[in-house]
């Protein structure tokens, strides 16, 4: 029933969504240099028109959407929806697992926030098929924020995958974002948990940042989005200062799995912290753990992220060649046996030479877990 309300409050706010999309595009086609000016007139007046007629749809629905999303969330008893896939559970000791930050927000949104013009929808596809061409055991996203993004995820991977776990750290408002983490699994799973960050000052706001904790036979995992800076080469002290207090959360669950179960754990996500600032160096959570993917010396095409690069391009239209060059994703793992032998590596989802086919911001990063016993 829950997830009916909120897939009905989805529906409601489709058309809100769509004039934010209409105004978005009009805006960035009017940026274009190379937009001729009366197709830059006829979009902005296209714009116009469709926010007259659909206004009123946008807001009763809005209204609607609000009630249900609501209904939806008392309803609910877990901070999350779980989907069962079409297949059984399986076993290893050894599993393989894949992390990507999306960018799937609704609205048009991704273009403004991560420079990418390709639809949603187009865009989840291409996800769904890098993710089954890879066939991880393990599937840990981040910002997948939109629920029909989340269901279409489900329904292209459900006949490989057992158990899914999405809309993590709903909000009681329509218009708050959930956590936008997503899980996909092969391996059974217990212990899932999710803990948001709300109450620590300087989260980001209009997002319900937190982590997703859950447990397999071999291992404990926990993926996290931790607060973005405004500018990832130059944060501010206190952006650097609501990271140390996310990160102590985790690191606290960390150590409470070494007294528990004694289990490897692994920590995974976009952390938001530049591989090349002095934050990373302090970072108390990535160095009581081991990164299994920054190299000693960091060159452009070790990046994980392009934002600002695909920005320029697709939103500013400007035909720069500066990229940014960031590494904020990680693979960290912590308690780990010495037999044990962990690879990460990272697999493009953009091309710099063809900025508008990019399917993400970010790269995804592919790790397998080994054992030599």
């Amino acid at each position: 029933m829950a997830l009916f309300l909120y897939s009905s409050a989805r529906f409601c706010t489709q058309a809100h969504w769509n004039l934010t999309d209409n105004w978005i595009k009009a805006i960035s086609f009017s940026k274009s240099p190379e937009t001729p000016l009366i197709k830059k007139c006829f979009c902005v007046t296209s714009a116009i028109f469709s926010s007259l007629v659909f206004a009123p749809f946008a807001i009763s629905g809005l209204i609607i959407g609000q009630i249900c999303h609501f209904t939806a969330f008392l309803l609910s008893r877990t901070p999350y929806i779980h989907l069962k896939g079409k297949t059984e559970a399986q076993t290893t000791d050894h599993p393989t697992i894949l992390q990507l930050n999306c960018c799937l927000t609704g609205g048009g949104f991704a273009l403004i926030f991560g420079g990418l013009p390709l639809p949603n929808d187009q865009r989840v596809a291409k996800i769904s098929t890098l993710i089954q061409e890879k066939h991880p055991d393990i599937v840990c996203l981040q910002e997948v924020s939109d629920l029909n993004d989340a269901l279409a995820l489900y329904r292209n991977l459900s006949s490989e995958y057992t158990d899914f776990y999405l809309n993590i750290g709903a909000t009681p408002f329509i218009l708050q974002n959930n956590s936008g983490l997503f899980v996909a699994s092969k391996l059974p799973l217990d212990h899932t948990e999710f803990h948001s960050f709300s109450d620590i000052k300087g989260t980001e706001m209009m997002v319900n940042k937190g982590y997703f904790e859950f447990s397999t036979p071999y291992a404990h995992f926990i993926n996290t989005h931790l607060s973005p800076s405004a500018d990832d080469h130059h944060p501010t002290q206190r952006e650097i200062e609501t990271r140390a207090k996310e990160q102590t959360r985790i690191l606290a669950v960390v150590q409470q799995c070494l007294t528990r179960n004694q289990h490897p754990t692994y920590v995974l996500g976009d952390l938001n912290i530049h591989a090349q600032n002095d934050e990373y160096q302090q970072s108390t959570l990535i160095h009581q753990g081991i990164d299994h993917y920054t190299p000693l010396e960091i060159h452009a095409s070790e990046a994980t992220a392009e934002t600002q690069f695909l920005i320029d391009h697709n939103w500013n239209h400007k035909k720069t060649s500066t990229r940014d060059s960031l590494i904020i994703d990680y693979f960290l793992s912590f308690f780990t046996p010495d037999s044990t032998e962990i690879t990460t590596r990272k697999i493009n989802t953009f091309d710099v030479l063809n900025p508008q086919e990019a399917v993400s911001d970010h790269a995804i990063l592919y790790t397998e877990i080994t054992s030599n016993t």
